[in-house]
């Protein structure tokens, strides 16, 4: 909180300051002021939320002073302090809704009750200015929610949108959708935003609103990580001009951060009951488009061509699966899309079945006898529109059910058995995973879930143990268990050692030591 005392009389101005233990209240900053035009100065600048004013002064007095303030309806609670007991002054105070009138000289006691008072109120109003912000940002994330919904293709209410767009700002006017695919938006948030995906939007939410900055109404809605939509209003709505600036967007943003998109323009704004009706259309052209990484072929010839169907290959594919055998899985899955290829110029249409065939392989594949059982696999997006990445979603999937396999079959008690029996060699997390033909992450994981430690730890844990015992026959030089244990390095092994054993190895050999734990 800030205050301000507005009297002429610096004596005053030092008695009330005297009086208050403003820390203890919560006013951070107290400032002064001589005289009614001096104080609007600051009220202006500084929006101070306690008002202490005397009435009786030269250049603006205090009864001008609140006029004015009640004028522009400056938010401010108002304690008058005066010599003079005048009706006018009284009636200004309480035309400003004043917390007191206090008459000079007054004691401490009085002073104080009309601040706590004042403190009080602006504490009141504060708390509830905080709540209508609170369900402000509330009623916009829902609105958000909304549209977001209507792009993921999810059945939304009309009356619902077209609260949800006033929400954001957009009047009763016509609306310009947008349609916009993203072909590497994974790999970009993978490569350059380390996954962090509310960042990578937030960067082309920036953009965009940075290019369309001009139009009365714009919201941008991201249904997934490969369809986005945006919205526009503007006074003449321009198909045309709309165009032009998404042309700028995707050279920016293409420029900014390595992002390729195709995207499709309404041929005019419409009207709120036959938005979801244009988005549809939009949908239509989109499909019709080749998607990226197809072959090329005659013209005409792919019109015919035969995309082949994934659900063939099922039981295939299990059988790769059950038997954990990644690099098998990885070369059908490449040699499928391969053949995606051969077909020529693949439609978006076209590749969307084929997606909607594997989320639905997925789906068979996680399902499990039970809820334990169950791995919770995210479908691929049927806005994917590049065979590589679509390709790279669909063994990423079914590398997560694998993993489920391993780990029924495959337990920790065997990397545990693999490290003790292999300490010796230059074992790391990679060449156990290596060895064991799964990927280092599910190697810790699984090992982690089993045992409390990482893989590191369970290596260093077992050298230390082995090193003891080499150790304690005495007739082994240190350089000599050190590599026996798997170091090379004879330091390396001594501040190893010293570590975990809290001696050195000549110490721990040494008769009568304590030999740690």
């Amino acid at each position: 909180m800030k205050a301000l005392i507005v009297d002429d009389e610096i004596h005053m101005k030092e008695a009330i300051e005297l009086m208050i233990d403003w820390e203890n209240y919560g006013v951070r900053e107290v400032f002064y002021a001589p005289n009614g035009a001096e104080a609007l100065k600051i009220i202006g600048e500084e929006r101070p939320d306690i008002l202490f004013c005397d009435m009786e002064m030269p250049v603006m007095g205090g009864e001008e002073l609140l006029r004015r303030i009640v004028e522009r309806s400056i938010p401010i609670q108002v304690i008058a302090i005066s010599g003079y007991s005048d009706f006018k002054y009284v009636h200004a105070t309480l035309l400003a809704k004043g917390i007191d009138y206090i008459l000079k000289p007054f004691s401490q006691e009085t002073l104080l009750a009309a601040f706590e008072k004042a403190v009080s109120k602006v504490r009141g109003q504060k708390e509830e200015e905080d709540r209508l912000r609170q369900y402000e940002k509330m009623g916009i994330a829902m609105a958000n929610q909304v549209l977001q919904q209507f792009c993921r293709g999810e059945t939304v209410d009309r009356v619902q949108m077209e609260k949800a767009f006033r929400k954001l700002g957009a009047d009763d006017g016509k609306i310009m959708p947008v349609s916009i695919l993203s072909r590497n938006a994974t790999e970009i948030m993978e490569k350059r935003y380390e996954k962090d995906r509310e960042l990578f939007f937030f960067t082309i939410g920036n953009v965009l609103r940075e290019v369309f900055k001009s139009y009365a109404f714009r919201q941008e809605a991201f249904g997934d990580d490969f369809y986005w939509m945006l919205f526009l209003q503007e006074e003449q709505p321009d198909p045309m001009r709309v165009s032009e600036k998404m042309k700028i967007f995707e050279k920016k943003i293409g420029d900014a951060v390595g992002i390729e998109l195709t995207w499709v323009v309404c041929r005019e704004a419409v009207e709120w009951e036959v938005l979801e009706k244009a988005v549809m259309e939009q949908h239509g052209l989109l499909k019709k488009r080749n998607v990226w990484g197809c072959g090329l072929t005659e013209p005409g010839s792919a019109e015919n061509a035969d995309v082949p169907g994934i659900l063939s290959m099922e039981l295939l594919i299990k059988s790769v699966m059950r038997k954990k055998d990644e690099k098998a899985l990885r070369q059908l899955l490449h040699d499928y899309c391969r053949k995606l290829k051969e077909t020529g110029q693949v439609k978006l249409q076209a590749l969307q079945n084929c997606t909607a065939d594997m989320n639905l392989l997925l789906r068979r594949m996680a399902s499990g006898q039970s809820e334990r059982d169950q791995v919770r696999i995210e479908p691929i997006s049927i806005w994917v529109n590049d065979i590589a990445v679509w390709e790279k979603e669909a063994y990423g999937r079914l590398g997560q059910i694998m993993d489920r396999y391993r780990e029924e079959e495959e337990p920790a008690e065997k990397i545990y058995s693999y490290i003790q029996e292999h300490y010796a060699q230059d074992i790391t997390l990679s060449t156990i995973a290596a060895d064991f033909y799964q990927t280092p992450q599910h190697i810790a994981r699984v090992f982690k879930n089993r045992y409390g430690m990482t893989v590191v730890t369970a290596i260093m844990k077992v050298r230390m143990k082995k090193a003891c015992e080499l150790l304690q026959t005495g007739n082994l030089s240190v350089t000599q268990v050190a590599e026996m244990v798997g170091y090379e390095d004879e330091n390396y092994f001594g501040r190893i050692f010293k570590k975990y054993m809290g001696m050195t190895p000549a110490q721990y050999r040494r008769p009568g030591k304590e030999k740690g734990r």
